[in-house]
């Protein structure tokens, strides 16, 4: 198999529960903000080419305050974000982690955001298993200008990160 340069193979080869050995990880990036933003969100691609069932758990940085897997619930012409513990990849499948859909919001610890071209690393825990190490370098969307990501937010998508109901429950509009 051939690697582009944005795509980050990950063969843990050494991790307990052979899965590891075939989960693929791709594209791994955080959208840019502008640099007064407190949040942000990382995106990337899993493929899981094993026999068994993969659980994604929580992440970690030195370079974030905090990080939560969210997932994009569409209803009643709303989108709203949603916490979740777990991502299960099945056998075969592939997940990608993207606006519509799952990704995990950054907290920065630094001011300001990090500047496109910046890389964060980050680990993401493998349930029962040894954790995936992550480089996602910050850029903006495509076809996107930096007044379009600092009027609109992460990933250029217009959203909040305000609670509706409960403190796991956040809307995009």
């Amino acid at each position: 198999m051939s690697a582009s340069p944005r795509m980050l193979c990950l063969l843990l080869a050494l991790a307990p529960a052979s899965a590891l050995a075939d989960l693929l990880l791709h594209d791994a990036w955080i959208g840019a903000v502008p640099p007064t933003a407190k949040v942000g969100a990382l995106y990337l691609v899993l493929e899981n080419t094993s026999q068994q069932t993969v659980h994604l758990g929580r992440t970690t940085s030195a370079d974030a305050a905090r990080i939560e897997l969210h997932q994009s619930v569409h209803a009643a012409d709303r989108v709203r974000m949603e916490s979740r513990e777990t991502v299960p990849i099945p056998p075969g499948a592939r997940v990608d982690f993207a606006i519509t859909g799952h990704h995990y919001m950054v907290w920065f610890d630094q001011q300001p955001a990090p500047a496109p071209g910046a890389r964060l690393q980050f680990q993401v825990e493998v349930i029962g298993a040894t954790p995936l190490s992550v480089a996602a370098e910050v850029r903006r969307p495509a076809g996107t200008s930096v007044n379009a990501v600092q009027q609109q937010g992460p990933a250029g998508h217009p959203h909040e990160h305000a609670p509706i109901d409960d403190a796991n429950v956040h809307d995009h509009h």
